[in-house]
């Protein structure tokens, strides 16, 4: 049972065997493994890994390891601040890089998967999606799916409206 729910939720697919609380608890505990997986194979940023490499260079100015790290982080900034495209006359151009594209930082996206996997449980045990639902007067989400998620994510239901993706 384990396995068949584990392989439905990375494949992002509802399990084939029937809902059981027992097997909610362990697709939720599985949804929960997956995102913090995700987030922390995320990048870390520019700047904390320079933070980091500084100050081991104050306590140890010889270190090596924090030397290469700081020669790669310009590397990685310089190759982000330009790249090339070619031009109409055939000839190279520098072009600037988007600010998004410039700065690397953890990315949100570990929150939007999941949310996507809440949603996938929920339609296993409910047998219907979750729908994008609002109230026109105070811009709260209505429906249970949404305090439901809350709850398990330990956020308010506005939030988990904004990372919901139909």
């Amino acid at each position: 049972m384990n396995d068949e729910i584990l392989n439905a939720l990375l494949y992002g697919r509802i399990p084939s065997i029937p809902w059981t609380l027992d097997g909610e608890q362990e697709a939720v505990g599985f949804a929960l493994g997956i995102a913090e997986a995700f987030e922390d194979a995320a990048p870390r940023p520019i700047k904390e890994r320079e933070r980091a490499a500084k100050r081991t260079l104050k306590a140890r100015p010889n270190d090596a390891d924090a030397l290469h790290m700081l020669v790669k982080i310009d590397l990685e900034r310089s190759a982000a601040l330009y790249e090339m495209s070619e031009g109409s006359a055939g000839s190279l151009l520098r072009v600037p890089v988007s600010p998004s594209k410039r700065r690397l930082r953890k990315s949100k996206k570990s929150e939007q998967l999941l949310v996507t996997l809440l949603a996938l449980i929920w339609e296993w045990r409910e047998g219907t999606k979750p729908t994008r639902t609002v109230n026109p007067y105070n811009g709260q989400p209505t429906g249970e799916f949404y305090e439901w998620a809350a709850g398990i994510a330990g956020k308010n239901p506005l939030w988990v409206l904004k990372r919901f993706k139909t």
